[in-house]
C-alpha cells in the first residue's frame, strides 16, 4: 500500500521522514561534503548484489556505516542528516526519547525497533543529541552498540558534547564530521544560501554587513 506510517502504539515516538533539504544548501568545506557523500554512496554500492553477501560472510558483523556529527548547537548537524537522506533517496528514521518515556516505552525496545524498521525500508537511523541517551555504561548504550554491530544500514549520531559519549562507540564510528561556529565569511554564505528561490531581497540588504 506504500503506507509508511508507524502504527504500533508503543513506537509512535519514531518518525519516518523524507529529507527535503537540498545538498547544495549545506555549507561545509567542499572536500568534507564530497567525502561524506562519497563514503555514503560507496557503502550503499557495497551492499548491492553479491558484494553484500561476501562482506557479511567475511566479516560476520559490523558492516554498517556510522557517521558521527559533533559540534555546538545550531551549526547544521540535523540539517546535514536530512540533506544526506534526500541526496541518497532514503528515509530518515529518528527517535523522540522524551515521547517514548511519556508513552511508557522501553528505550531498549525502541532502539531495536527503529533499527528493524530501517532494515525493512532500507532507511537511515538518526539519533539526535545522542549523548543524552547513550552515556557510558548505560543499558541504552549497550543496546545501541549491539544494534550497530548487527545492522547494515547507515546510522547517524549527532551530539553537542563529544566527551560524554560512551568511548566504546568510538571504534564503531566510520567517519567523524566536526561542526564549528561559522566565521564572518561563512555566515555571509549561509545567509545567501538560506534565502529561498523566488524570494525578493530588498536592495538595501547587505549580507556582508
Amino acid at each position: 500500500l506504500e503506507d509508511q506510517n508507524i502504527y504500533e502504539v508503543d513506537f509512535q515516538c519514531i518518525s519516518r521522514t523524507k529529507g527535503t533539504v537540498q545538498w547544495n544548501q549545506i555549507i561545509l568545506p567542499d572536500t568534507l561534503k564530497s567525502e561524506i557523500l562519497r563514503t555514503s554512496r560507496s557503502h550503499i554500492e557495497r551492499k548491492s548484489a553479491n558484494r553484500r553477501r561476501h562482506l557479511r560472510e567475511f566479516y560476520g558483523y559490523g558492516t554498517g556505516l556510522v557517521l558521527f556529527f559533533h559540534g555546538p548547537s545550531g551549526t547544521g548537524k540535523t540539517m546535514l542528516a536530512h540533506a544526506l537522506a534526500n541526496a541518497l533517496n532514503k528515509e530518515l528514521m529518528s527517535v523522540d526519547f522524551e515521547k517514548a518515556a511519556r508513552l511508557g516505552s522501553s528505550e531498549k525496545e525502541v532502539i531495536k525497533y527503529v533499527f528493524n524498521e530501517a532494515k525493512l525500508c532500507d532507511g537511515i537511523v538518526f539519533f539526535d543529541e545522542c549523548d543524552d541517551v547513550f552515556s557510558r555504561g548505560t543499558e541504552s548504550s549497550r543496546v545501541l552498540l549491539t544494534e550497530i554491530e548487527k545492522t547494515e544500514c547507515i546510522t547517524i549520531l549527532a551530539t553537542n558534547r563529544v566527551i560524554e559519549l560512551d568511548p566504546a562507540l568510538d571504534r564503531r564510528i566510520t567517519m567523524k564530521v566536526p561542526f564549528h561556529l561559522p566565521d564572518q565569511k561563512e555566515r555571509e554564505i549561509l545567509w545567501k544560501a538560506l534565502v529561498p528561490p523566488g524570494v525578493d531581497v530588498s536592495k538595501d540588504v547587505d549580507f556582508r554587513k
